[in-house]
């Protein structure tokens, strides 16, 4: 199994929230976990601010399971998709972004894990997998 990763996901492998168990349990599953370049951005900046005492710890597990991760950089192709989807499914531009990427993959045992539920939605509509299988 393939885990892609939005922000809203993989936040919650580094910082115990609400769902934190059930991303650490798929990403423990996978056999590899992928997500787009921005990512990098949105996750180091929501574990940096999050205040917890040992945030520079989970920084560096971050920096070090970011090096394992099968990043898909924003090209023109996936910002073209993006913004189609972005307009089709009434989505915020990274989260687009996120399913334009997912989407590059193109193979059948990805599944794309988000707490967005428009992002959830729209990559069930557009036949991906998802987690949640459900929306919680």
């Amino acid at each position: 199994m393939i885990v892609y990763g939005d922000a809203s996901a993989l936040v919650k492998r580094y910082l115990v929230e609400a769902h934190h168990d059930r991303v650490r349990a798929w990403i423990a599953a996978a056999d590899l976990v992928a997500s787009s370049r921005i990512a990098y951005v949105e996750v180091r900046r929501a574990v940096g601010r999050s205040g917890v005492p040992d945030v520079s710890d989970r920084l560096t597990r971050f920096e070090l399971d970011w090096q394992l991760t099968w990043v898909i950089d924003v090209t023109q192709p996936v910002a073209e998709s993006a913004a189609k989807l972005a307009a089709y499914h009434g989505l915020r531009s990274l989260d687009a972004i996120h399913l334009a990427s997912a989407l590059t993959i193109g193979l059948p045992d990805l599944h794309l894990a988000t707490f967005d539920e428009n992002l959830w939605r729209a990559a069930r509509a557009v036949g991906l997998n998802v987690l949640p299988p459900t929306w919680p």
